[in-house]
């Protein structure tokens, strides 16, 4: 039986090969479950990271994809995962879990093409790029979106957030967040006040 051995970090080879691989950017959500999980790795072949029972991520170098069943069995074994926590466009993890008997729900489900371009806004809308000035309006406004102010204030201090008004009144807020350093791809968010919109 093969043994993965916990290690600090995922190789960085093999990570790469691994991100480059997707049919997506990284999911945000994903990658801070990965950030705090801990790794296990089988020499420079495989690795895996587990959080809490879940696995999030796992993954095969192409010299050893032959194998992936074996590995992904030695894997769940070494991380103690009982479940599996899968993006639908990680086509190499969710074969290899799929592939064993398994109840599959869908826990999200995530948007990445605007549908209509065409929008346009309403001429009062302003959407600027926050600053620390902003941060009380917005926590005097917010609905439990974010866990408190000193949230809103970590997205102003890293250029991150930015501002919907009309009138001068602030009625929402967009944010942005890098996902794995090094990498283009940025996590968006939106938060809208709930006054603001007539549901």
């Amino acid at each position: 039986m093969l043994h993965f051995l916990e290690t600090n970090a995922p190789p960085k080879t093999l990570r790469q090969a691994y991100l480059d691989g997707l049919q997506e950017p990284q999911e945000l959500y994903l990658e801070r479950l990965v950030s705090a999980g801990r790794t296990w790795c089988y020499d420079q072949v495989a690795y895996v990271v587990a959080n809490h029972g879940r696995l999030v991520e796992f993954f095969v170098a192409k010299s050893h994809v032959a194998e992936i069943g074996t590995l992904f069995d030695a894997a769940m074994m070494s991380s103690s995962a009982t479940r599996v926590l899968c993006k639908s466009f990680d086509t190499q993890l969710l074969f290899a879990a799929l592939s064993r008997p398994a109840e599959v729900t869908s826990v999200g489900l995530l948007f990445r093409r605007m549908a209509n371009t065409s929008f346009l806004p309403q001429d009062a809308l302003t959407f600027r790029s926050g600053s620390i000035d902003d941060v009380a309006a917005i926590a005097r406004l917010d609905d439990g979106f974010f866990d408190d102010a000193s949230e809103i204030q970590s997205y102003a201090e890293a250029g991150g957030l930015f501002v919907l008004s009309t009138l001068g009144e602030v009625v929402g807020c967009g944010i942005a967040t890098p996902v794995v350093t090094g990498r283009p791809d940025i996590d968006v968010g939106m938060w809208v006040a709930p006054r603001a919109y007539p549901y």
